[in-house]
């Protein structure tokens, strides 16, 4: 069966389905899981199909408030979870408006989305106070009414053991305090990110515990990027943009 709406995979052009030419891709996954290199390969792989792609990475090095961050947890919490909100925000409109204008396929090192799942944990762990995240939760509401659900949401399935090893060896000054407590709390909340996403758009899982060299990303990147691109398998529900978020994403918190 054809897929429903012509902004999910495919369009149907003089009695023809064909290739689906632009939407927005969001990359999940823990720290250290390996986003953005897999971000990368599947830009490349995608613009191998003969599609425009463009890289959106998540703002990580221009972030002024994470260092401070992993000094001061409690008291720099808020600021930087609100200060990547917006830009996480900002740069999922931009990917929507990109795919929606017929712009090409745009691939996102983390979401909106994702973000949300960084919240939980801080409000978990005791570095948002129950007023802080009241605040923060009211914030990506609003921002809830602009934001479209993308066309694929893909998660780097990684133990949050293989995660440390990764952020451990990649040298980044500001994780080098990471903590496996921190990690699998992080764990959890992705595991209910992608159970929601599940409900709303296509989920791609993809099997990340082991390390793979550049030819076997390339071989994984273009696999999924002609699944995405070409692949014409429906949803068994019509495409929303607004759909029921609120039911599943913010759910009461106790003090």
């Amino acid at each position: 069966m054809p897929c429903l709406n012509e902004h999910l995979l495919c369009s149907f052009v003089n009695g023809e389905w064909h290739m689906r030419e632009s939407g927005y891709i969001i990359i999940e996954g823990n720290i250290g899981a390996g986003k953005t290199t897999f971000s990368k390969h599947l830009t490349d792989a995608i613009r191998d199909t003969g599609c425009r792609s463009t890289l959106l990475l998540e703002p990580v090095e221009s972030n002024p408030f994470l260092p401070l961050y992993y000094q001061d947890s409690k008291r720099y919490a808020y600021t930087m979870q609100e200060h990547l909100l917006s830009k996480r925000y900002a740069m999922t409109q931009f990917a929507q408006w990109g795919a929606l204008s017929d712009y090409g396929w745009f691939v996102m090192d983390r979401s909106y989305f994702g973000d949300l799942y960084f919240a939980m944990v801080q409000m978990k762990d005791g570095f948002f106070t129950f007023d802080e995240f009241r605040s923060y939760i009211s914030s990506h509401r609003c921002m809830q009414t602009n934001i479209h659900f993308p066309t694929a949401a893909i998660f780097l399935d990684a133990s949050p053991a293989a995660c440390k090893r990764r952020a451990d060896a990649r040298a980044r000054d500001c994780e080098s305090g990471l903590s496996m407590q921190y990690l699998e709390s992080l764990d959890v909340e992705i595991a209910r990110l992608k159970a929601f996403m599940n409900r709303m758009t296509r989920v791609v899982s993809l099997p990340w515990e082991n390390d793979q060299d550049k030819s076997q990303l390339k071989a994984t990147a273009h696999k999924v990027a002609e699944q995405l691109t070409q692949n014409l398998e429906a949803f068994d529900d019509f495409y929303s943009p607004w759909g029921a978020c609120q039911a599943g994403l913010f759910e009461p918190c106790a003090h």
